[in-house]
């Protein structure tokens, strides 16, 4: 006799109903955070680190190079030694003057000498550059520049460039006006700039401008990219925090510069408080897939997952 077996012999299939309410509740949690996440991300201030990416060293030339002073043992006699040179030929000062941009007098240049303070020993000749730089059009003298060079090439070759124009740039930290003493090129004052190339470690480069574009700040915290073409003088000492260093020195007309507009400055997005608001967004997602959860639930109880009891049935059985 066939008899019907209602035992449970196979393990129990999730109904259609109940994987499609976790896919919901899962949707739903994943809208919530993004929504907040979206929030966040249109403020300007959590995407600064592109900033810094943008500011990534295009040059790497400070490996290897040592820009600090360091002293040169000399004995009596080289203090005491004084050697008169020979005077050059016509066709050799010809040939040394080739290549200099016109007005710049290169005898001066031999009296320039690196691995040293600015001095007057060099104000003659600065001030025969900053006489050529002030009487010819800014134009001019970026067409004539050698082009673009880099923080080694100078730190290096300072006798190569020096009293050619070359152009750089990078970033301005601090700008000061100093004031020039009574001179025959009538020239009154400059701008010491401190200019930062993208180089590691951070190593600055030393232009004395004539001018400076309109509204271009002054002081201590200065942060403008610029760019501008000078004529190179040379690797000058200077006073550091550590020690006495040195660096490249240019004499410039005028700084390019694009200033920047006027914006709002925002926040940088705090850490803590984008996990507390993804915390809130997933407690939020929480809530509403609760509230789904309960408005969908199927009303009819479901099935025993037990099998019935047939013993029961026997009882009766025998009683009749």
């Amino acid at each position: 006799m066939a008899v019907l077996d209602f035992r449970q012999t196979s393990k129990r299939r999730e109904s259609p109903n109940s994987t499609g309410r976790r896919w919901l509740i899962g949707l739903i949690l994943l809208s919530g955070v993004l929504f907040i996440l979206s929030e966040i991300a249109r403020q300007p201030g959590a995407w600064r680190w592109l900033d810094r990416l943008a500011d990534s060293p295009e040059e790497a030339p400070a490996g290897g190079i040592d820009n600090r002073l360091h002293a040169v043992p000399q004995d009596d006699l080289t203090l005491d030694s004084f050697v008169i040179g020979k005077p050059d030929s016509k066709e050799e000062e010809t040939d040394r003057r080739k290549g200099y941009f016109p007005g710049v007098d290169t005898a001066l240049l031999d009296s320039v000498k690196d691995n040293t303070f600015f001095s007057l020993a060099d104000r003659e000749c600065s001030l025969n550059l900053l006489d050529v730089l002030d009487k010819t059009d800014e134009r001019k003298l970026r067409k004539a520049s050698e082009g673009r060079v880099t923080y080694a090439q100078l730190f290096r070759q300072p006798a190569h460039y020096r009293g050619r124009l070359v152009t750089i740039s990078g970033v301005v930290r601090r700008v000061h006006r100093i004031e020039l003493p009574e001179n025959k090129y009538d020239i009154r004052h400059y701008f010491k700039v401190l200019l930062y190339p993208k180089i590691i470690p951070p190593s600055p480069v030393i232009a004395y401008c004539l001018r400076l574009p309109n509204g271009f700040p002054l002081g201590m915290a200065v942060s403008e990219k610029v760019e501008f073409t000078g004529f190179f003088f040379k690797r000058c000492a200077y006073r550091a925090k550590d020690s006495l260093r040195t660096a490249p020195t240019i004499l410039a007309k005028t700084l390019q510069w694009q200033k920047r507009p006027a914006v709002v400055e925002e926040p940088a997005v705090d850490g803590r408080k984008l996990i507390l608001a993804v915390v809130a967004a997933a407690l939020l997602a929480l809530l509403t897939a609760w509230y789904v959860y309960i408005r969908t639930k199927p009303s009819h109880p479901a099935l025993s997952d037990r099998p019935p009891n047939f013993d029961l049935l026997k009882d009766n059985g025998s009683t009749e």
